[in-house]
């Protein structure tokens, strides 16, 4: 196949992206100019092949690193953030603002990006595809637009931990964090805040849910797919999600556990009513059997049989002492 040339283009403010790619052997873009929307990729195959240099997006140069490892990127300045076939790199400090998809890792080994921002985007913050052992933590993703924060497809063994997912549309935006067929993540301590759904999980298991806000999004605030199963979800505050509604969570997977089964304490629900377990919307039936309160604490439910039980010992305990100390003083000592 001949060379193909991308050269020396201007894309101004297109709502699906400036220059879509969808072949990258022997392809070349060179010194194109962007404004308010970027690359997008979708195949994850031979993207280390494409030869991508000296274009800018809003004014700042695209980033294109492939191949690469045992680096740190810190505290510069890059328009969008390709990062393919890469292991071992420290991404920390960044920012990004109204791009249709700030940064993208792929086929990449323990990545960790780190106190980033990301304004103002119109598609996703951020896409991950078949990567492992990423670490996405202390990031704050907000915007104005329909945009998801976090999206992660075929990945294992990811960690998203203490960010902020917010949108502030209308209408609110799409998702949260969203992820497809990627086994083993764990969320653990996010705001997640105004999406439509705060978690969806699609064909995921083995992953972990735990101490995140998720607060405020039009649909459920966590939504497991079919094929999502084997999956841990406790300690979460579930703050006035799917407006409306009969549960705040959808189950369509299997196995799941809503409580962690070691302390035996479940999630906070604010449309909790105080009785029995709180019900998840599911085909499964699921349950959260320990209901905590706004301090993340377990709620005891008092069981009147066993409050019984004690005052009938007592009791009994009362009527053999007099028999053995008719005339005496009686006395009452409980161990």
């Amino acid at each position: 196949m001949e060379d193909i040339k991308v050269l020396n283009n201007t894309c101004l403010r297109n709502k699906w992206g400036g220059i879509y790619i969808l072949s990258y052997e022997n392809v070349s873009i060179e010194s194109n100019y962007l404004i308010e929307d970027g690359f997008r990729v979708h195949y994850t195959k031979g993207l280390d092949k494409l030869r991508m240099r000296w274009n800018s997006v809003n004014n700042k140069p695209v980033g294109f690193f492939s191949n690469i490892g045992e680096e740190e990127i810190i505290n510069r300045e890059f328009g969008q953030l390709f990062l393919v076939s890469c292991e071992s790199l420290i991404v920390k400090n960044l920012e990004f603002s109204k791009v249709l998809v700030s940064i993208y890792v792929i086929n990449c080994d323990y990545v960790t990006i780190q106190n980033c921002k990301v304004l103002d985007n119109k598609a996703d913050c951020m896409v991950v595809r078949n990567s492992r052992n990423t670490i996405i933590k202390d990031n704050l993703f907000w915007s104005r637009y329909s945009c998801d924060s976090i999206v992660l497809f075929s990945c294992k063994k990811t960690v998203i931990r203490n960010n902020t997912c917010k949108s502030s549309t209308k209408n609110y935006g799409p998702d949260g964090i969203k992820f497809f067929n990627s086994n083993w993540t764990v969320i653990e301590g996010n705001w997640i805040f105004k999406n439509s759904f705060g978690i969806f999980v699609a064909e995921s298991s083995n992953c972990t849910i735990t101490y995140n806000v998720i607060e405020n999004n039009s649909a459920y605030g966590i939504y497991m797919r079919d094929h999502s199963d084997d999956n841990l979800i406790h300690h979460n505050s579930f703050i006035h999600n799917n407006y409306g509604g009969d549960s705040q969570a959808l189950d369509k997977g299997s196995n799941n556990t809503w409580f962690d089964p070691l302390t035996k304490e479940g999630n906070y629900w604010s449309d909790y009513d105080g009785e029995g377990n709180y019900s998840i919307a599911s085909s499964a039936k699921s349950k959260d059997p320990y209901p905590l309160n706004e301090d993340l604490d377990r709620i005891h439910k008092t069981d009147f049989q066993f409050v019984i039980f004690p005052l009938f010992l007592i009791v009994i305990s009362l009527t053999i002492r007099r028999k053995k100390r008719k005339g005496k003083q009686i006395y009452l000592q409980i161990h």
